[in-house]
């Protein structure tokens, strides 16, 4: 961004200005092939999707979500037609390859994407002009799971979406999965897809592998489960602090962080697990890089991020205080990144 006039640009890994800063928004922070940009007029702003060499293409047919702009995955991006009020998807050349037929449709994930159809808008302060109203969503229609070639895999696909799915797991008409870690959905032609689900995969890791490993006192075991560094809150300096596990292991001492667990099991009323997203202004080091899209947006689908919240009552059940682990997961599983302990 040029400070002067907070306008965006790019350039190469050199310096090297590529494009000038010319635009008021640009999706992402790193131009893989194409982005969407916002670039002032002589009469108005004007919205499209911009390729490396400078071509411009899907004017006017920006996909937007409450102003978010959706970014480039695994070549593909999705592109909204006005006049039909669809979306569909460009290659990264600014090709049609999915046309604009769907309500909406997430990114791409090991080629499959999540497409809603036969949907109607609706304005949730009862508006007519459903076009234009602040508060919208849509109403109806039905999830289908397809692929990049447009076909359908499963014509209604019903997710809770409480649910975490790896996608890059997928089996199709497996008779070994695990149905503890897995969720499965019957698809087109007879075909079972089966997919890890990270909240089962993350709670089952938790008390199985996790809590046996701190309890055996084995500090390289102890030392494997946790991320190259831990972050903490400073009570005293009131701010967080990013450290080496090391470091930290000498802060809280596996007996320490063993007593918040010692009354917990799968059914302790006082523990709890969420799912939660990366905060990139916390973690923006060269380390935490690989879990971030090109928008700068945590990559929840491929590393997801799992919360311990302990809740310690008075005795008259008032809550007294809570304290927090977080776990995500790495090329080499779930691993300790950040405590918030009293």
């Amino acid at each position: 961004m040029d400070k002067k006039t907070e306008l965006y640009g790019y350039k190469d890994l050199t310096g090297k200005i590529k494009i000038p800063a010319k635009f008021n928004y640009a999706s992402a922070q790193t131009f893989y092939n194409i982005i969407a940009v916002q670039e002032d007029g002589k009469n108005h702003s004007q919205f499209y999707y911009l390729l490396k060499n400078g071509t411009k293409v899907g004017l006017d047919s920006v996909y937007t979500s409450d102003w978010h702009f959706e970014c480039e995955s695994e070549g593909k991006i999705v592109f909204r037609a006005p006049k039909t009020d669809r979306v569909g998807f460009f290659d990264k050349n600014g090709k049609i390859i999915i046309p604009a037929m769907y309500n909406y449709a997430t990114p791409f994930h090991n080629n499959l994407s999540i497409a809603h159809i036969n949907a109607k808008r609706k304005c949730y302060s009862g508006e007519k002009d459903t076009l234009n109203c602040e508060h919208w969503g849509w109403e109806g229609g039905k999830n289908m799971l397809i692929n990049e070639k447009n076909e359908i895999l499963v014509d209604s696909f019903k997710i809770d979406y409480n649910q975490s799915i790896n996608w890059y797991s997928m089996k199709v008409n497996s008779l070994q999965s695990d149905t503890s870690n897995t969720v499965s959905f019957k698809g087109e032609k007879g075909n079972i897809y089966s997919f890890t689900d990270y909240a089962k995969e993350f709670k089952n890791w938790f008390f199985s592998a996790f809590i046996p490993i701190l309890k055996s006192n084995n500090a390289e075991k102890i030392k494997n489960t946790y991320f190259s560094t831990i972050t903490y809150w400073s009570e005293k300096e009131s701010e967080w602090k990013i450290v080496t596990k090391e470091v930290f292991l000498k802060k809280y001492p596996v007996p320490a962080l063993l007593k918040r667990f010692q009354h917990i099991d799968k059914n302790f009323a006082n523990f709890a697990v969420s799912q939660e997203s990366l905060n990139p202004y916390i973690y923006a080091a060269e380390q935490y890089k690989l879990f971030y899209n090109s928008c700068g947006e945590h990559k929840a689908e491929k590393y997801p991020l799992f919360d311990v919240v302990i809740t310690s009552e008075h005795e008259n059940k008032d809550l007294d205080y809570q304290e927090h682990l977080e776990f995500i997961r790495t090329a080499n599983g779930y691993k300790l990144l950040e405590v918030s302990l009293k």
